[in-house]
């Protein structure tokens, strides 16, 4: 596995925002230090093609002038803190699912669960065993 980290461009407040790139022989992760934002994932297709999965923008500019599209699944920053999540992130990307990385010790905040239904996300947690998430590209599937 290869990582590589660049700048990618400076946020509103003029703080450098980075772009790390995850990467082995199958797949490619593109991550944003700006709000935890998956940039891109690239994985093979069938006849072994990359392809884009996450409709990411290309510049920082398109990220900083709105309201993102709504999202179709969302990995929760902080395992679900409420200092590190608020009211306005999870209307603003919108999520219809929401997965927390958390533990029977340490569960997310009920804060961040209220918020997360008040926004229309099903939201899953960890600690209740593996999620899973599989698209065709045109429809989404979430199991625990």
């Amino acid at each position: 596995m290869s990582v590589s980290i660049r700048d990618f461009g400076k946020s509103t407040t003029g703080e450098t925002v980075k772009l790390a790139v995850l990467k082995n022989d199958f797949i490619e992760v593109q991550l944003l230090s700006y709000a935890a934002i998956i940039h891109r994932i690239i994985v093979p297709d069938r006849k072994g093609n990359p392809v884009d999965v996450v409709l990411g923008y290309d510049t920082l500019q398109e990220y900083l002038d709105g309201r993102p599209d709504p999202c179709d699944f969302l990995k929760v920053p902080h395992h679900g803190r409420a200092e590190k999540n608020s009211e306005a992130f999870f209307e603003a990307v919108a999520p219809r699912y929401a997965v927390i990385t958390c533990s029977e010790e340490e569960p997310p905040e009920d804060e961040v669960l209220a918020l997360l239904k008040a926004a229309g996300a099903k939201t899953y947690l960890t600690s209740g065993g593996t999620v899973t998430a599989v698209s065709d590209g045109r429809t989404l599937t979430v199991t625990q």
